[in-house]
């Protein structure tokens, strides 16, 4: 039996990400919390996403990477115009500012 490989959370589309984290048995607005840190906060480190309980950030590192890409998955541009997911991303990261 071969482990799953870790999920690049850059990757993935929002929604991809939110059922990704339900997989994990999380809430919903940890996609928006994850998108504020990956993107305008350009964070590459769990450890580093302070808003985040420290057992989900670990969690998070045994199950995910976030890569070094600085755009938006190249799916999303397909599903949606690029200002769209942007402001879709904008508006869930500023609910919870």
């Amino acid at each position: 039996m071969h482990e799953n490989p870790l999920v690049d959370l850059k990757e993935l589309t929002p929604v991809e990400l939110e059922a990704f984290l339900a997989g994990l048995g999380k809430e919903r607005f940890r996609a928006g919390q994850l998108l504020r840190w990956l993107y305008p906060r350009g964070v590459t480190e769990f450890s580093a996403m302070t808003d985040l309980a420290k057992g989900f950030r670990e969690e998070l590192a045994q199950r995910a990477v976030i890569s070094s890409s600085p755009r938006w998955p190249r799916r999303s541009v397909a599903m949606a115009p690029a200002s769209s997911f942007f402001a879709w991303a904008t508006a869930k990261a500023s609910r919870l500012c």
